[in-house]
C-alpha cells in the first residue's frame, strides 16, 4: 500500500473505532501523533509512521482464544510468554489482521506493527519510530519517557530503541542486541534538534 495523504491514513479510523475501546483507540491516536513527531525529526516517512502508529495495537483487545487461533492458523511460533500472557501475541497477530483485513501491503508498516512491542531483527526506521512512539506517547510514565527521549536525542533511533527495550549499553548483551536490531538499515543518526515531551 502506498500512502499519499493523511486522508488515506484516516480511512482506517472507522475500523479501529469498531474494534477497540475508546481508551485503546485514544492511545493509538497518541502513538500516531508521536510517531509523526519522531519521524519528522529523523527525516523518516511521516505518513507511514502515522499509519503504523495508528494501527500498532489493532489486535490488542482481541479475545485470547482468537489471538491463539489466528497465530496458529498463520504459523506464528508461540513462545512461553505467549502461553502465559496471550495478549503478547497482539503485535504479530496485528500484522496479520492489518494485511488480511485492512489490505495493508507495505512490509515496513506490517513489520512496524509486528515489532512494536519488543523489537525484532532488521528493524526499519518506521519500525523503530513506531516502537519509540508507543513507549513515549504523552500518557506514558514521564520519567521513563524522558529517559528514552534523552537517549533518542543523543544517540539516534537505534540507541533510543535499545533504551526503550531496557538494554543498558551496547556491550551489556551483544547477542540480544543482534537479535533485536542487527544488522540494521542505514539511518540518519544525527540527534534531532528537539523532541518535545508534550
Amino acid at each position: 500500500m502506498k500512502i499519499h495523504s493523511v486522508q488515506a491514513v484516516d480511512s482506517y479510523r472507522p475500523w479501529l473505532k469498531d474494534h477497540l475501546s475508546h481508551k485503546r483507540y485514544n492511545h493509538c491516536k497518541r502513538v500516531s501523533k508521536q510517531a509523526v513527531k519522531i519521524a519528522k525529526e529523523f527525516v523518516v516517512d511521516e505518513e507511514k509512521a502515522r499509519l503504523a502508529g495508528l494501527l500498532h495495537d489493532l489486535a490488542k483487545e482481541i479475545h485470547p482464544a482468537d489471538l491463539y487461533r489466528i497465530a496458529i492458523k498463520n504459523g506464528i511460533p508461540l513462545e512461553a510468554a505467549d502461553v502465559r500472557h496471550p495478549k503478547k501475541l497482539h503485535d504479530r497477530v496485528g500484522a496479520i489482521i492489518a494485511r488480511d483485513e485492512l489490505g495493508i501491503e507495505d512490509e515496513e508498516i506490517l513489520s512496524a506493527i509486528r515489532t512494536h512491542r519488543k523489537g525484532g531483527p532488521n528493524m526499519s526506521e518506521i519500525a523503530m519510530v513506531t516502537l519509540l512512539a508507543d513507549k513515549t506517547e504523552r500518557k506514558r510514565d514521564k520519567a521513563q519517557r524522558r529517559k528514552i527521549l534523552d537517549s533518542l536525542m543523543v544517540g539516534g533511533l537505534r540507541q533510543g530503541v535499545l533504551t526503550a527495550l531496557g538494554i543498558k549499553n551496547k556491550t551489556s548483551n551483544p547477542e540480544l542486541i543482534k537479535t533485536i536490531i542487527h544488522p540494521i538499515v542505514e539511518i540518519n543518526q544525527e540527534a534531532p534538534s528537539k523532541l518535545m515531551l508534550a
